[in-house]
């Protein structure tokens, strides 16, 4: 999902066999280019 120069995205991460995360990387675009990523953990 695009908001201005806000990008949403949805992430399933593997960080090992047995642990995988669901989160929303959210990153702010400036000139064209990444300047902020924040991530938001599902409990």
């Amino acid at each position: 999902m695009v908001v201005g120069d806000v990008v949403i995205d949805h992430e399933d991460i593997t960080r090992s066999p047995s642990e995988r995360i669901n989160a929303a990387a959210i990153y702010t675009v400036k000139d064209g280019l990444i300047a902020r990523v924040d991530f938001v953990r599902a409990p």
